[in-house]
C-alpha cells in the first residue's frame, strides 16, 4: 500500500502552453517566460499530461464528475448545482479509500466552495476535523491595474498560506503518527489560486516586468468564430471585441496588465505548493506516496476576445494533470489526450481499491510507468453542446447544429475551421460520429435531422430548432420553444440556452405539460417565459437583458439557483404568480449587469416575493404573501389577504390598500407607510423615528387618535386603525404625516 497526496488548483490554465517555452507553440506566445521551480519540481517526479480535458469547464460541475466519476448528465450537476443534492457521499472515489482503511484528510477547495463540507461529509469521508478558514487580505491595497490587479503588503493573511502550511504540519506532526499505527493516509490540499480575484502579494507583481508581455504575433486580426460559439460564451468578462485589430492603445494596456495579473497568482500559486514539496521531501514518506496534481478546468485569457472559462476551446477544456508515481524520478510527458475523470481510477489502481462499475474515466497507470493505452474520444461538454479531444484533434458540435475541427498541434489558437471550409472532410465526419457516440455514452443524445432520442437517455440536445415530436428522455437542452407535442410524461427539465433567437417570436419560451423546470441561461436578449399548469421550477441564470416570466396556476418557483433559495443572477426580472402559492425571486444585479430593478406581481395563492438588490416593484396578490423587500429602494404594496411584509434595507414605500397586513420596516433606511382607507387593522413593527406612516387618504376622518392600548401604540379614525408594536406614542406621533394628531 502507498499514501496518495492530492493537490488541487483553481482556474489554472495549461500553463506549459502558454507562459514558457516548452507547449505547443515551442515558445512562449504572450512574450514572457515565467519561472515555476515548484511546478517543475513536480514535473521532474511525474508523468506530464498536456492534453487533460474537464468534463465542464466550470468549478462545480468539473470537481463533481472527478471526485464522482459520473458524467454531468447521470448527476445533472451542470453549473451551480450543489453536488450534495445529485450524489451520495457514497458515491465519491475517496469513499472507497476510507472504507479500505486510509487515515483521510483534507484542507481547501477541492469539492466546490471554500468552506469546509458540511459535518454529514466529513462524517463519511474524513478523519481530520474541519479547517478553520482564512481569507484573503482585505486591507490597505495597491491597485496595479487591469482585470482583478490587487496587491497586498501582507505575506501571511491567505487562503493559500493556510492549505500550504496545514498540509505541511499534517506531513511533520500527523502522518507520522497515523504510520505508526500502520495505516496509510489520503490528504487533499485545494489551493484558491489563481481563481480570481488575481489578489498576491505586491511583491510579485513588482517582480514582473510588464513590457515582457506582448500580443501573440500570430493572433489573427480577426477571429473568424461561428456565430453561436461566440454567443454560448457569453458570459464573464469580456474584451469587447474579438478583433484584436479594433482594440486601442488603452484596451491593450489593459489586456498586459491583466495577463501580468494572472501570472501574478499562478506564481503565487506555485510558491505554496514548494511548502508542500518541501515538507514532503522532508518527511519519511517522499518515495511511497503517490502525488496527483491537478486544475480542475483551463482558463482564457483574451483569445477569442474573452477572459474566462465556460468554453468548448481548447483554453478552457484543457488543464495540467500531473501525476508522480510512488518512487517515480524522471519526468514523462504525454500528448494523447485523458480526462480528468481519469484521476480516481488511476488512484484506486495504485492503491488497490476496487471501484464501482459507474466510474466513466479508467485507470492511467500504463501511461504514467511509460506504457500505451488506445486513443479514446475525451468528451467535454457545456449544456446541449460538445466537443472532444482525440489524437492531434478537438471537434465540436454546438447546439445550433454548427460544428468546429481542429488540428490544434498545427493550429493551436484554433483559427482555422476545417468543418466550416471542408463540411464533408472524411476525417471530421468520423470524429464527429465518434463524438456523437461518445456523448451518447456518457448520457448526452444528441439529435439531428428529427432523429428519435433514444430511450432511457439522461439528456438529449435537440440540434437546431425543431423539436422531436417523440421525446423519451428525461431532459431536453433546446434554443427555442419547445412545443406541447414534444411534452412526455418521461422528461422533467429544459435547459434553454437563449444566446441567439431567429426572431423576436422565438423569445417566448413556453412549458409544455410533463415538463417541470426549466434553466435558461446567458440571454443576452430579452425572453419571456409562461409556465405550464403543473408547478413550475424556473430557474434564470446569468442573463444581461429583461426577462419576463408568466407562471402557470401551479406551485411555482423562480429562481436564480436550481435548487432555489437565490436571487435572480443578472439583469431585470419581471414575474406574474399564478394561482398557486408561488416564491418568486427578484435580480441580483451581479455580474454586472445593472441593478435590476424588477418588478414581482403576486397571484390568488398564498405567494412569497423576494426583492433583490434594485429599486423593485413588489405587489402582493389576493392571498396571505409573504413580501420582502431588497437593498434598493423599493415599492411594496399589498392588498387583499393578510401579508406580511419586510421592508429590508434601502428607502422603501409600503401601501397597504386592501386586507389586514403586518409591516416590519426595523432595517436600514427611511420607509414609508402609505396607508389606505381599508376598514381593516394594520399592524407595524420596528418604527423608527425617521419613518414616515403617510395617512393622507385618511384626510376625511382626521384628526385621528394616538394612545397606548395593552402596551402598544394605536392610530385610530372611525373605522380605520393602525397598531404600532414596541414603541411609544411620542414618536409615533411624529412619524405620522398627512393627517392630523388629535390633542
Amino acid at each position: 500500500m502507498v499514501n496518495h497526496l492530492m493537490i488541487a488548483f483553481d482556474d489554472l490554465f495549461n500553463y506549459k502552453d502558454f507562459i514558457q517555452a516548452s507547449g505547443k507553440w515551442g515558445r512562449s506566445p504572450f512574450g514572457i517566460e515565467v519561472s515555476l521551480p515548484n511546478l517543475a519540481r513536480l514535473e521532474a517526479r511525474s508523468t506530464s499530461f498536456r492534453r487533460a480535458a474537464c468534463t465542464i469547464a466550470a468549478c462545480g460541475p468539473s470537481r463533481a464528475s472527478i471526485m464522482s466519476g459520473y458524467s454531468p448528465y447521470e448527476t445533472g450537476v451542470l453549473n451551480d448545482e450543489n453536488w450534495r443534492d445529485h450524489i451520495k457521499v457514497e458515491q465519491i472515489w475517496s469513499y472507497h479509500l476510507r472504507q479500505a482503511g486510509y487515515w483521510m484528510g483534507t484542507v481547501g477547495k477541492v469539492f466546490h466552495g471554500y468552506v469546509p463540507q458540511p459535518s454529514s461529509v466529513y462524517q463519511a469521508l474524513y478523519d481530520s476535523e474541519p479547517f478553520t478558514v482564512i481569507h484573503n487580505p482585505s486591507t490597505e491595497r495597491t491597485d496595479w491595474g487591469g482585470l482583478y490587479g490587487i496587491g497586498f503588503d501582507n505575506e501571511e493573511h491567505w487562503y493559500d498560506v493556510m492549505v500550504s502550511e496545514t498540509t505541511a504540519d499534517f506531513l511533520a506532526n500527523i502522518a507520522p503518527g497515523i504510520a505508526a499505527e500502520g495505516r496509510f493516509w489520503h490528504w487533499e490540499a485545494g489551493f484558491h489560486h489563481p481563481h480570481n480575484p488575481w489578489y498576491t502579494p505586491n511583491r510579485i507583481y513588482e517582480s514582473i516586468d510588464l513590457d515582457d508581455i506582448v500580443m501573440p504575433e500570430d493572433w489573427p486580426l480577426s477571429w473568424d468564430l461561428l456565430p453561436f460559439a461566440v454567443a454560448f460564451t457569453g458570459m464573464g468578462q469580456h474584451l469587447g471585441s474579438p478583433s484584436p485589430s479594433t482594440w486601442d492603445e488603452e484596451r491593450i494596456d489593459w489586456w498586459r496588465k491583466s495577463v501580468r495579473n494572472y501570472i501574478a497568482a499562478v506564481i503565487f500559486a506555485d510558491e505554496k505548493l514548494g511548502v508542500i514539496l518541501d515538507a514532503l521531501e522532508a518527511s519519511p514518506f517522499n518515495d511511497n506516496t503517490l502525488i496527483t496534481c491537478w486544475s480542475d478546468h483551463g482558463y482564457h485569457l483574451g483569445d477569442k476576445g474573452v477572459w474566462h472559462k465556460f468554453s468548448l476551446w481548447e483554453e478552457a477544456c484543457n488543464a495540467p494533470l500531473l501525476i508522480s508515481a510512488p518512487g517515480q524520478t524522471t519526468g514523462r510527458t504525454v500528448w494523447q489526450p485523458v480526462s480528468l475523470v481519469d484521476i480516481g481510477p488511476t488512484v484506486c489502481d495504485y492503491l488497490g481499491v476496487d471501484l464501482p462499475d459507474h466510474f466513466r474515466g479508467i485507470s492511467l497507470r500504463p501511461l504514467v510507468e511509460g506504457g500505451t493505452m488506445p486513443e479514446r474520444m475525451i468528451p467535454s461538454f457545456h449544456y446541449g453542446s460538445a466537443s472532444g479531444g482525440i489524437d492531434d484533434w478537438r471537434v465540436s458540435v454546438y447546439q445550433d447544429e454548427t460544428f468546429e475541427f481542429y488540428n490544434v498541434m498545427t493550429d493551436p489558437w484554433m483559427k482555422d475551421n476545417i468543418a466550416a471550409r471542408e463540411p464533408d472532410n472524411p476525417l471530421f465526419l468520423q470524429y464527429r460520429d465518434m463524438l456523437y457516440e461518445a456523448c451518447r455514452d456518457w448520457g448526452l443524445d444528441i439529435v439531428a435531422d428529427g432523429a428519435i432520442i433514444r430511450p432511457g437517455t439522461p439528456f438529449a440536445s435537440l440540434l437546431g430548432w425543431e423539436p422531436s415530436p417523440h421525446s423519451p428522455t428525461n431532459s431536453l437542452f433546446v434554443m427555442g420553444d419547445l412545443d406541447e407535442r414534444a411534452r412526455s410524461p418521461n422528461y422533467r427539465r429544459m435547459y434553454q440556452m437563449g444566446t441567439i433567437w431567429r426572431d423576436p417570436a422565438d423569445r417566448l419560451i413556453k412549458m409544455p405539460l410533463g415538463v417541470g423546470s426549466i434553466y435558461l441561461r446567458n440571454t443576452t436578449t430579452g425572453a419571456t417565459v409562461v409556465g405550464n399548469d403543473g408547478g413550475n421550477f424556473i430557474t434564470l441564470a446569468g442573463g444581461r437583458a429583461t426577462r419576463t416570466v408568466i407562471m402557470g396556476d401551479g406551485d411555482d418557483t423562480l429562481s436564480g439557483s436550481p435548487n432555489g433559495g437565490a436571487a435572480v443572477t443578472g439583469g431585470r426580472v419581471i414575474a406574474y404568480g399564478g394561482r398557486g402559492n408561488d416564491l418568486i425571486y427578484g435580480g441580483s444585479g451581479t455580474g454586472g449587469f445593472g441593478p435590476g430593478n424588477s418588478e414581482l406581481y403576486g397571484g390568488a395563492g398564498d405567494d412569497t416575493l423576494m426583492g433583490g438588490a434594485g429599486n423593485d416593484l413588489l405587489i402582493g396578490g389576493a392571498g396571505d404573501d409573504s413580501i420582502r423587500g431588497g437593498a434598493g429602494d423599493d415599492t411594496i404594496i399589498a392588498d387583499a389577504g393578510n401579508d406580511r411584509i419586510n421592508a429590508d434595507s434601502g428607502e422603501d414605500l409600503i401601501i397597504l390598500q386592501n386586507g389586514s397586513h403586518f409591516v416590519w420596516t426595523g432595517a436600514a433606511g427611511t420607509d414609508t407607510v402609505r396607508v389606505m382607507r381599508t376598514g381593516q387593522v394594520q399592524t407595524i413593527g420596528g418604527l423608527t423615528a425617521s419613518d414616515v406612516i403617510d395617512l393622507s387618504d385618511w384626510a376625511g376622518i382626521q384628526p385621528v387618535n394616538v394612545a397606548l392600548a395593552g402596551g402598544q401604540v394605536e392610530i385610530t379614525a372611525a373605522f380605520e386603525k393602525v397598531i404600532c408594536e414596541t414603541t411609544n406614542i411620542a414618536l409615533v406621533a411624529g412619524c405620522i404625516t398627512g393627517a392630523t394628531v388629535a390633542a
